[in-house]
């Protein structure tokens, strides 16, 4: 990696009727980092930092749905 992994700990969530309820979190985002939960059906979903090295950076953020990227 060239910048290292600035990522140290992170959640994603998606929001059901007004609230935030977590799907997965972790300790590091890497070069590529894939996590799995169980399909919801939701209309936003959030990438929160909880933890970073200086100036993090993140390339992108893709949610798929079966077949699909949304």
């Amino acid at each position: 990696l060239r910048y290292g992994q600035r990522i140290r700990r992170y959640r994603i969530e998606a929001e059901f009727a007004g609230a935030w309820q977590t799907l997965a979190d972790g300790p590091t985002i890497g070069r590529q980092r894939i996590a799995s939960f169980e399909p919801v059906l939701t209309q936003r979903v959030r990438l929160r930092v909880l933890e970073t090295a200086p100036l993090p950076k993140i390339r992108r953020f893709a949610v798929f749905g079966g077949n699909q990227c949304v």
